[in-house]
């Protein structure tokens, strides 16, 4: 007698496919975000009184009328929103752009690389968000806060506790740190 045929097992892959988050896997997210907060710190340069405060940045006035986290207008009576996220584009000079944008691009591409485009966005502008909030919440009144230090430092936490908690993975402190 003939032994019944077995049903064909289909061999699956020991490997899961990354699943793509909004489709921003190959996005480059770090250069995108570098080159719009350079071009913002241009146009608000050129917009506050030209070139020639190329290297002082911004007056305080224009700051907060291109999108500075200020107060009074951010959570105020008019309660401008937008701000907290605007701020992360705007720095007030040459000096406070240059060490944000040099931090950005180390940090950045490296949480981009561990994390993928789309989840090193989320976490830059949650960060940036929730950093703009508590500077208001913390320093209410008459304070105008500009800069990226806020998502930057949410990537560093990001790769602190990829860090600690998923084992097998080296991370390079000394090159971040630097």
């Amino acid at each position: 007698p003939e032994e019944p045929s077995r049903p064909s097992v289909q061999h699956r892959p020991s490997y899961e496919v990354r699943r793509t988050w909004l489709g921003l896997d190959r996005f480059p997210a770090t250069r995108v975000i570098l080159a719009l907060t350079v071009a913002y710190y241009l146009w608000t340069v050129w917009m506050s009184g030209g070139l020639l405060r190329l290297v002082s940045g911004p007056d305080t006035i224009s700051l907060v009328l291109w999108g500075a986290n200020y107060s009074l207008l951010t959570l105020g009576a008019q309660t401008q929103q937008w701000r907290l996220v605007s701020h992360l584009f705007l720095h007030g000079g040459a000096m406070h752009l240059a060490f944000n944008m040099w931090a950005f691009w180390h940090v950045g591409r490296y949480c981009e690389l561990i994390f993928g485009s789309a989840r090193m966005l989320f976490i830059y502008f949650v960060a940036g968000v929730a950093w703009g909030v508590a500077s208001v919440a913390l320093r209410p009144g008459l304070v105008v806060s500009v800069g990226a230090s806020g998502a930057i430092l949410g990537l560093m936490g990001a790769l602190i506790y990829f860090a600690t908690t998923v084992r097998n993975r080296r991370v390079d402190w000394q090159g971040l740190l630097a």
